[in-house]
């Protein structure tokens, strides 16, 4: 099962290469990323899960990976494009380089998906309940600095500056934050589970 799961994240991501090369477009590069996510813990939850906790688990990437896909699609929709991408666009090997690399990140992130989604789990104990409060208020954060930073970035009188209002005022970018804190959560639930069981 963990090799189908590794399978459909390298397949979705060539095709999602060869989607942008040939087109020439960064607007389905996020939303691959994104849902490599949702595809992968539905593969495993669908096959494998066993309880409730699985249910929280996948829920909880459903949601993280749904928002950030869509979100992100919607940015590039309405800019026009992603600036990070102009200087590899037209270079296979440079933008093949990148989906190698968004390739390789989803994996290693994914690991402890493939890990949990394989065990037999039979209770919930407070520390996994912190596990997943940390993941929500991650992707909480998380939402509320993209929603803050993209308002900032559509008023004109703002272009050239960088946004230190809201979340940004007291973190550089809580976006950011806002992720890590979403898979440290998840990592917690891991853990626990990987060390108890």
């Amino acid at each position: 099962m963990t090799l189908e799961a590794v399978l459909f994240v390298l397949s979705l991501n060539l095709l999602g290469f060869a989607w942008c090369y040939i087109m020439q477009s960064d607007h389905l590069t996020d939303l691959i990323y994104s849902f490599s996510f949702l595809g992968l813990a539905a593969l495993l939850f669908t096959q494998q899960a066993s309880s409730f906790f699985h249910l929280i688990l996948f829920f909880l990437i459903a949601l993280w990976s749904t928002r950030l896909g869509l979100y992100l699609v919607y940015r590039v929709s309405v800019m026009g494009r992603d600036k990070r991408f102009d200087k590899m666009r037209k270079n296979w090997r440079r933008i093949g380089s990148f989906w190698l690399l968004q390739t390789i990140s989803i994996l290693v992130i994914s690991l402890p998906l493939m890990f949990i989604f394989n065990k037999d789990i039979d209770s919930i104990k407070t520390i996994h309940l912190l596990g997943f409060g940390l993941a929500i208020l991650g992707l909480i954060i998380d939402s509320i600095a993209d929603f803050q930073k993209f308002r900032f970035r559509r008023n004109p009188n703002n272009k050239g500056l960088f946004i230190q209002s809201g979340l940004w005022k007291i973190v550089q970018h809580p976006n950011y934050s806002g992720e890590i804190l979403f898979w440290c959560g998840i990592f917690i639930a891991f853990a626990t589970f990987a060390v108890m069981y």
